[in-house]
């Protein structure tokens, strides 16, 4: 699961390296303020094509700036001898080069002989580009096509394989007219420094040593990966839900003993009905402890046995229990306390999930649900959430999970794979974007419809191999949206074994348009 692009090409000037201003533009007039004129004049293409001589060239930007010969001189060799590197990308291809050996590291520029010899003193990793194409010395330059034809078959490879990062859109539009992948710079090489880690380098293996327990000289796991976070606020959550789901995600065993819920984790408020929020972390003001059929629907469904099922009431008896507990039209209710009557679609979905795992589908108690949900799922209900859940699609994987797992009779006729394509490329944040890629592999949608979307989550994983809390849920009295950074991750993990597996492309771990 390799990436898919083997060269990499950096623009040197305005990418690797910027101009620096000089301090002082009344003595260097040239050099600063008037630097772009000259820059975008005929004479300077000319002059990096090697049709003028950078003698002649001298004369005649001293005509036009009417300035003495060897004062343009001065001002130019200033400029090229002041360029400031880019120091963070610097780090990153000396970072390429000692990761993916595999890769080709390559520099273009429009710059003649004379100033690139010049720009050469630049503190650059100069020994690890396998090529330098500079347009003085092709007779050619960006955005010409034939400069381009020219990269392309210097580097021996098919233009799809090659990434390229210039600040010029009609150079990224030339690359791309070929077929390489053209970026430009952000504006924050923090920015395209992770941008470009994320292209390379593969998601999968990061994302698993993200979720690897610590070693054992660490006491405790890392409270930054484990614990839920409010969107937008320093504050930290101790929930049930993501622990449990993180849980259920897990296969591989080694990934899972950090995260599988043990006896003094996850809370029991009273005969194994599980609550959301841990009453011993932080809890903010009307927080959730009520006992709740969507976590325990959960926690039932991801702890393994033996590790705690075998010390809790009988499944049985819990599905007793929430059969009776519904509403006064027949909806089976998300809370075991009547002083809080609350039905909720995800809710409804885990639930029912729950019933079909122990061969109950056939509970006439569970009938105007399950009808229920197929009507929301017909007149998209689910658009805007719901009460305790922030996202669409956090339904569409909850009710993909359920028809994937036991494809009940009730949703043969429903369209949940036109709900899940009707939300493709849609803004959302990471953990909703996850969701919804999870949602695809489970419906068998074509991957190509999701692609975009794939993309776009895998630029987001960050240096650590996470990714982003984001937002999934909001506690019962709780105004604000709550997410985990490994609940994000875990899904990460699934998605990508998931494509590794089933991707009939042979060209890399992604496929980019």
């Amino acid at each position: 699961m390799a990436s898919k692009f083997k060269a990499i090409i950096f623009d040197l000037e305005g990418v690797l390296v910027e101009w620096q201003r000089p301090r002082n533009t009344k003595d260097f007039r040239c050099s600063g303020l008037e630097l772009p004129k000259i820059k975008y004049s005929s004479i300077w293409e000319n002059l990096n094509t090697g049709k003028f001589s950078l003698d002649d060239a001298y004369e005649h930007f001293a005509e036009e700036e009417m300035e003495e010969k060897a004062y343009v001189k001065l001002c130019l060799e200033k400029v090229f001898k002041s360029v400031r590197v880019n120091e963070r990308l610097a780090n990153l291809i000396r970072e390429l080069n000692a990761s993916a050996h595999y890769l080709k590291i390559c520099v273009v520029a429009n710059v003649c002989r004379e100033h690139f010899e010049i720009m050469k003193n630049a503190n650059l990793p100069w020994e690890i580009f396998s090529s330098v194409f500079i347009s003085g010395i092709l007779g050619m330059k960006k955005p010409d096509l034939c400069f381009f034809q020219h990269v392309i078959n210097a580097v021996g490879l098919h233009p799809s394989q090659i990434l390229m990062v210039d600040a010029e859109a009609s150079n990224l539009c030339a690359a791309r007219s070929f077929g390489i992948y053209g970026i430009p710079p952000d504006g924050t090489s923090v920015g395209l420094v992770q941008t470009l880690r994320n292209l390379i380098f593969n998601p999968l293996p990061r994302a698993e040593a993200f979720m690897k327990p610590r070693p054992r000289v660490f006491a405790k796991p890392d409270p930054n990966k484990r614990v839920s976070i409010v969107e937008d606020r320093n504050i930290i959550m101790n929930e049930n839900i993501s622990q449990l789901m993180i849980g259920e995600l897990l296969g591989d065993r080694i990934l899972c003993r950090e995260w599988s819920p043990e006896v003094d984790d996850i809370t029991v408020a009273e005969a194994g009905f599980y609550i959301y929020l841990r009453p011993e972390g932080p809890c903010p003001k009307g927080s959730d402890f009520h006992p709740n059929a969507d976590i325990t629907s959960i926690a039932y469904l991801s702890i393994p046995r033996p590790q705690r099922i075998e010390e809790l009431p009988h499944v049985h008896l819990i599905l007793e229990a929430m059969a009776s507990n519904v509403d006064s039209d027949g909806i089976l209710q998300t809370y075991f306390d009547h002083e809080v009557p609350r039905t909720d679609l995800e809710t409804c979905c885990n639930i029912l999930r729950l019933f079909y795992s122990k061969d109950r589908e056939n509970d006439p108690r569970i009938k105007k649900t399950e009808k229920w949900v197929a009507q929301c799922i017909k007149n998209r209900a689910y658009t805007y959430g719901s009460r305790c859940y922030t996202t669409p699609e956090t339904f569409l994987y909850f009710v993909a999970r359920l028809w994937s797992d036991y494809m009940p009779e009730f949703l043969y006729d429903s369209d949940i794979e036109d709900c899940i394509i009707e939300r493709l490329n849609i803004p959302t944040n990471a953990l909703a974007l996850a969701f919804r890629i999870s949602a695809c592999q489970l419906m068998k949608v074509e991957p190509r419809l999701y692609r975009q979307d794939l993309t776009k989550f895998v630029l987001l994983q960050d240096k650590d191999g996470g990714w982003p809390a984001g937002h999934f849920f909001r506690a019962e009295g709780v105004k604000n949206w709550i997410g985990n950074r490994s609940l994000t991750t875990a899904l990460a993990i699934k998605i990508f074994r998931w494509e590794k597996a089933n991707s009939k492309s042979t060209d890399g771990w992604l496929s980019l348009s």
